[in-house]
């Protein structure tokens, strides 16, 4: 995953999947410090997204609920989640209440963990 993050530190799986081993490892201030760095990237992938199929962005003038952007959505979500989840752990182990909360926050209401956090 750093070969990847690397080569290419826009590459969101390549982030996913090193927070997730830096998790496994108990390395929270690595996982919390590339969690810092992705989640604006994250962030702004699911407001394009979510723009995308409310048929506002300018790339998909007339995007709809049916085109690929709603696919692509669906995948962006999960990775937010992921990345949230994740965030929330490492924050909790750090005692960083503030970043717990904006991780908590971005979690969907029908997360499992998410009444855990609060």
């Amino acid at each position: 995953y750093e070969r990847r993050i690397k080569k290419d530190p826009q590459d969101i799986d390549a982030c996913l999947g090193a927070m997730k081993c830096l998790e496994a490892l108990g390395e929270w201030e690595r996982a919390c410090s590339l969690l810092e760095t992705a989640w604006p990237r994250l962030q702004t992938h699911e407001q394009d997204v979510s723009a995308a199929r409310a048929g506002l962005h300018q790339n998909h003038p007339h995007a709809s609920a049916n085109t690929q952007p709603r696919n692509r959505s669906l995948r962006e979500t999960r990775n937010l989640m992921k990345a949230a989840n994740v965030g929330a752990r490492a924050a909790w182990a750090l005692g960083r209440w503030n970043a717990m909360s904006t991780f908590v926050a971005a979690m969907e209401d029908d997360d499992g963990s998410k009444p855990f956090y609060r």
